[in-house]
């Protein structure tokens, strides 16, 4: 299979991924208590409210600037949640399928992305998404594979 294959399908897959487990998807439309703050910090920022001045919760900033960057696209609906969602999915499974393919064929580093994917996004795991844990995924993944880049090579 090639790279450009490869890549169509990564990005094809996580976006479906996407649709069915995130709860920001327009197939769910709604937020979980924690991911509802975050929403809320969001469209707060773009109105121009200060945080932990004007609003508060005890989470770290970048949360509130994804949910921030994802108002400025929609303030009416979920949708640029889902957007910002779905940009760190199809990146984690790149990152995911990359690595894999350092120590397989193509076709196994689908199917690893894909078993890898699926056990990640599961609903009852991610719990609807938009969290902590949903985002960090990405920087967990680009750890391990920058920790096996250069691996083998002496």
């Amino acid at each position: 299979m090639s790279k450009r294959s490869a890549a169509v399908f990564v990005l094809l897959f996580a976006l479906l991924m996407s649709f069915l487990c995130v709860n920001s998807s327009p197939f769910f439309n709604k937020t979980g208590t924690d991911s509802s703050v975050f929403v809320v910090m969001g469209r707060g920022m773009l109105n121009g409210k200060v945080m932990y001045k004007d609003l508060f919760d005890h989470k770290g900033l970048y949360l509130y600037f994804l949910n921030f960057i994802a108002a400025m696209i929609s303030s009416k609906s979920l949708i640029g949640v889902f957007m910002i969602e779905c940009v760190f999915m199809v990146l984690c499974a790149w990152i995911v399928y990359s690595l894999f393919s350092k120590y397989a064929d193509s076709r196994a580093a689908l199917l690893g992305m894909q078993m890898f994917m699926i056990i990640a996004m599961k609903r009852n795991i991610l719990e609807g998404g938009n969290l902590t844990e949903e985002y960090a995924l990405l920087f967990q993944v680009c750890a391990i594979y920058l920790l096996h880049k250069d691996s083998g090579k002496h």
